[in-house]
């Protein structure tokens, strides 16, 4: 949704730092936008903080008052505790770079807490093992293209299938995925990742008898019906080894666990694997890989598809 010039001021500064920061950052902000859609625009916010903090006293205490409603709201909705500190402080953020103080102090904000270890993916068979106790082929498509491309679970959900309909209806292999950085001024490709063969067929086996126009979402559903699939299926594959707490086995691990054995398989650099991850490569790196096309990329990705298919070929890390 629109979220100002101010909040685009503000993310397009971040961009040129971190692309990765920058997404993070707009996913939040689209998030606390909708929690407040019901009194007004961000821009609006923004300008009832300001004017609240130049009032005696601190005024009413607009920030820290609305922040705290929206921290409950996403608790109620079961979000994790690492989301919603992500979420909030986003907020501050943007007011730290817009120069307005808003504390967090008094809003009930989650307290951080050390993160669970990640479920240490040995190889695409261990996946492979972990998805076929899913029983909606949504979230097994999903749990394989997050391994087999390194996406995280944002750039998943934002998919839309005008995104892969070319590729994915023409039957090329691996299928491209291009990812563009959402600005006012221009639009240009930030990153591209690949999906295999074993990603494609579950994606054919889900889309079968749908007809999705090309802006609609290939995938829509939330993050959170999502971590609640994988956490549902986490216990069913690590039994006794893990009853409560974070999942060792979220879609962030599926993702930890391509740039793993990518790096891992030696045949690819891990710059370019890191590429396909979309993180940040500094401006001379970057400058350099974003010369190859969707074929330059293709190629090398298909170096690394053996490593991330389940094979009896392909031997244990």
């Amino acid at each position: 949704m629109e979220l100002g010039h101010k909040a685009e001021d503000f993310l397009e500064a971040h961009g040129r730092e971190s692309q990765n920061t920058a997404r993070t950052y707009r996913n939040a902000l689209n998030r606390f936008a909708q929690f407040y859609k019901d009194q007004g625009t961000l821009e609006d916010f923004i300008a009832r903080v300001n004017a609240d903090n130049k009032l005696d006293y601190g005024g009413d205490r607009v920030a820290e008052k609305t922040l705290s409603s929206f921290i409950e709201s996403l608790k109620a909705e079961g979000l994790s505790r690492k989301a919603t500190r992500l979420y909030a402080s986003a907020v501050q953020s943007l007011f730290k770079y817009l120069r307005i103080s808003v504390t967090l102090a008094l809003t009930g904000l989650p307290k951080n807490k050390p993160e669970v270890e990640m479920y240490a993916w040995k190889n695409a068979n261990r996946v492979e093992q972990f998805v076929t106790l899913m029983d909606d082929i949504m979230y097994r498509t999903t749990a394989v293209l997050a391994f087999q491309s390194g996406l995280s679970l944002g750039d998943l959900l934002g998919l839309k299938y005008e995104d892969i309909k070319t590729e994915f209806e023409g039957h090329v292999l691996p299928l491209a995925l291009s990812f563009t950085i959402e600005g006012r001024e221009k639009t240009e490709v930030r990153f591209r990742t690949y999906a295999g063969r074993w990603t494609v067929d579950l994606l054919t086996e889900y889309l079968k008898g749908k007809n999705l126009e090309a802006g609609a979402r290939l995938f829509p559903v939330t993050p959170e019906a999502v971590d609640s699939a994988f956490r549902t299926t986490a216990r069913k594959f690590l039994g006794e080894a893990w009853h409560r707490g974070r999942n060792p086995c979220s879609p962030s691990s599926l993702r930890h666990g391509f740039r793993t054995l990518a790096i891992k398989s030696e045949v690819l650099e891990t710059v370019e694997v890191e590429y396909f991850m979309g993180h940040e490569l500094g401006s001379n790196v970057q400058a350099i890989y974003t010369t190859r096309d969707v074929d330059d990329w293709r190629e090398v990705y298909a170096k690394v598809e053996p490593y991330l298919t389940p094979s009896l070929s392909v031997k244990e890390a």
